[in-house]
């Protein structure tokens, strides 16, 4: 494949959340936007702009921590393809913004290759680090953060931004100006809404950026010295309590002045010394699992798992289970001790759905070379359904379904119907592709996702549904006509071969070389149920 443009990279692998299972890609559509055609382009003419496509953005019910969730966006594609390029072709004037933060350390880079299009230039465990800078020749801390950022955020605020409030007010139809065409654009992908931005595109992130950057610009002082943005979390440390009040007088000035707001329950100024990261973090991070033996490694299975569930069952809203088993894929475990390990995981998936992908990553990883309990796993993964479709916990249940599918756990088919009450059109195609493999128990009744299947929802918040179903053949047309290769925009599309789900995607973890020779079968003599009750309690 020849050399992707920036637009095509950043639709090829920037555009759907990182939260979702494997099959969710984008893949195919940024090698169609290298030629999508004209009906694609944003049109920003006195009379063309108010025949730009509006529509609404499909919705995934992301699972966090504890009682957490965050709503994460899938825009329209022709409406994301307008804000991809509009970022593409100003990638130069967003940099250039960016880079007047002195303190951000999350300005977006474009990447060629990678994971993702565009990412921070600092990793999330660069934070601790920055903590410990933040705080030389301090005594008191300052921290803070922005209540529902991307939510929360104006999008006229974004030639505000760019172009200065002055300059965009007086220009607001002029669009040579980057930050008119893409407040445009974004609006356009949100039923023409302007508070908020998605969640998940990497364009959002520079968008973000380019926001905060502006306001770091204003800044003066210690901050400009010592403090640190993280996206939205911001820090810095001062000499004396007076000093930190007056920068979060600026601070709150200089956010309201662009409609947002610092987050009062997360603001607060604090004498030092202070955590540079989360008290929980060392005890799983620096536990040593010994790979000697299997007895040995079964006792520290358990002593790990018992200190991870005591921290979970302390801090709810914290990540320590999701860590734990993320903790656990340098670790290869003997086959003696799969049936334990097999029982962690689990519990741990019953009690933090959260952990959902990691935890189907690791019984993935051995599902080749360990005797997986097939019944037990098939029984978590329902209950997991049963518990959280109702309450519309699209992660949760998503990711119970490719579970299904990936490890070839037949479903019985109540508990596929219910997962359709998530109403997200992620779980409704995963549900749809288990039916096809033929890893559910009986007969489905997808009437709601069949009512589905025409032009107006192409441009409404299960357009990811209707059209990838109709592209693959998996649910009947509404009246018998083919409404995708009908339409302007998708009909395009389908006939170039776009597809936004990957039936034959895996889980791209490899697979460690089993441990060798077992020394320690006298250390085995152990009541494995008495230990498993005992961390389990």
């Amino acid at each position: 494949m020849s050399k992707m443009s920036p637009l095509a990279t950043i639709l090829a692998r920037g555009y759907f959340p990182k939260e979702l299972p494997p099959p969710f890609n984008t893949n195919l559509f940024g090698i169609f936007a290298e030629t999508a055609p004209a009906a694609f382009h944003l049109d920003t003419s006195k009379k063309g702009s108010k025949g730009n496509l509006v529509s609404r953005p499909a919705i995934h019910n992301l699972a966090r921590t504890g009682t957490l969730r965050r709503k994460l966006t899938i825009p329209n594609p022709i409406n994301q393809y307008q804000v991809a390029r509009a970022v593409a072709e100003g990638w130069a004037e967003l940099k250039a913004v960016c880079k007047q933060s002195p303190i951000s350390l999350t300005t977006p880079r474009y990447l060629k290759h990678g994971v993702r299009a565009i990412s921070p230039r600092s990793p999330f465990d660069a934070i601790p680090l920055a903590r410990a800078r933040s705080r030389t020749a301090s005594r008191y801390l300052l921290a803070t953060d922005l209540s529902q950022f991307y939510p929360s955020i104006y999008t006229h605020s974004i030639p505000w931004a760019l172009h200065t409030k002055a300059v965009a007010k007086s220009k607001p139809n002029d669009y040579s100006l980057l930050g008119n065409v893409l407040d445009l654009a974004m609006r356009n992908g949100q039923d023409k809404q302007t508070i908020g931005i998605p969640i998940g595109p990497d364009t959002s992130l520079v968008i973000a950026e380019a926001i905060l950057s502006s306001v770091d610009a204003q800044l003066s002082g210690a901050m400009t010295k010592r403090g640190f943005r993280y996206i939205d979390d911001i820090a810095c440390g001062f000499r004396t309590v007076a000093e930190a009040e007056e920068t979060l007088g600026q601070l709150q000035h200089l956010v309201g002045d662009l409609q947002l707001q610092l987050n009062p329950r997360k603001t607060r100024i604090v004498e030092l010394p202070s955590e540079l990261e989360a008290s929980w973090v060392p005890h799983l991070r620096l536990f040593a699992f010994r790979s000697s033996t299997s007895g040995a490694q079964r006792r520290d299975l358990l002593s790990y798992f018992g200190r991870a569930f005591e921290l979970a069952a302390n801090q709810r809203e914290e990540a320590i289970l999701r860590y734990s088993v993320q903790r656990m894929r340098s670790v290869s475990i003997f086959e003696k001790n799969w049936g334990l390990y097999e029982s962690l995981l689990l519990q741990c998936l019953s009690v933090e759905p959260g952990t959902a992908p990691a935890v189907i990553g690791e019984l993935y990883k051995y599902h080749l070379r360990m005797p997986l309990d097939r019944a037990r796993i098939t029984e978590s993964l329902q209950q997991l359904i049963e518990d959280h479709a109702p309450l519309h916990h699209g992660s949760e249940v998503v990711w119970a379904l490719w579970g299904a599918i990936c490890l070839g756990c037949t479903l019985d088919a109540k508990a596929v119907e219910k997962s359709l009450l998530a109403s997200d059109p992620c779980v409704a195609l995963c549900a749809l592709h288990l039916i096809a493999k033929g890893l559910v128990t009986g007969p489905v009744d997808v009437s709601p996702l069949e009512a589905l299947m025409h032009d107006g929802e192409l441009t409404d918040a299960q357009w990811l549904l209707a059209y990838e179903a109709n592209v693959k053949g998996w649910l009947p047309n509404k009246g018998g006509k083919d409404f995708v290769t009908a339409n302007k925009h998708f009909g395009p599309m389908k006939a170039a071969g776009v597809s936004f789900y990957d039936e034959t995607a895996t889980l791209p973890i490899a697979v460690k070389a089993a441990v060798g020779q077992d020394y320690g079968d006298a250390d085995d003599d152990f009541d494995l149920e008495y230990l498993l009750g005992d961390v389990s309690g």
